[in-house]
């Protein structure tokens, strides 16, 4: 119940927090990927990958700023 009402009544404060956290995760990405034992995982990411996730990360947020002007 406290998450929905979190999700449903808060969202406004919900999403910069989100934002913030793909933007984290994007960033540990290259890092993952150095580290990583797994081919799979090395293989999987394109070779631009972390200009293509900034691209989304930015998206997002553009998102995030019309709906808080459009609500």
């Amino acid at each position: 119940m406290a998450l929905w009402l979190l999700v449903h009544h808060n969202y406004t404060a919900l999403v910069p927090g989100l934002i913030w956290s793909l933007g984290l995760l994007f960033r540990l990405i290259p890092w993952m990927r150095s580290f990583s034992r797994h081919a799979i995982i090395r293989s999987s990411l394109p070779p631009n990958h972390p200009g293509i996730l900034f691209l989304v990360e930015q998206v997002l947020f553009a998102s995030y700023i019309l709906l808080v002007l459009l609500h």
